[in-house]
């Protein structure tokens, strides 16, 4: 499938999307939350590009802009930084059953 990357450590397969989201990164509700873009999706993560300072292990919700549902606790699974300040993330959705 077109646009699908598998990989033999990877437990699901991503697809590329181009979402606007917000980082809230003290869970706060009321936090109005910092701005990021989705690259890919899995049924278990998400691969994002922001301008947050995010760190390994650190543990977020996401939404997206449209406010639609609850916010998804996440775990930062790994960060690059690039010298521009931006970085990606890779983000591990919590709650999500291991089967």
């Amino acid at each position: 499938m077109e646009g699908v990357s598998y990989s033999a450590d990877r437990r699901a397969p991503r697809v590329p999307a181009s979402l606007p989201i917000r980082i809230l990164l003290n869970g706060d509700a009321s936090e109005q939350g910092q701005s990021a873009r989705t690259i890919d999706l899995s049924e278990r993560g998400m691969r994002i590009r922001t301008k947050s300072a995010l760190s390994e292990g650190q543990i977020i919700r996401i939404e997206s802009w449209g406010d639609f549902g609850q916010p998804m606790p996440s775990r930062v699974v790994w960060v690059q930084v690039a010298p521009s300040g931006e970085s990606q993330a890779g983000l591990e959705f919590l709650g999500v059953g291991s089967a």
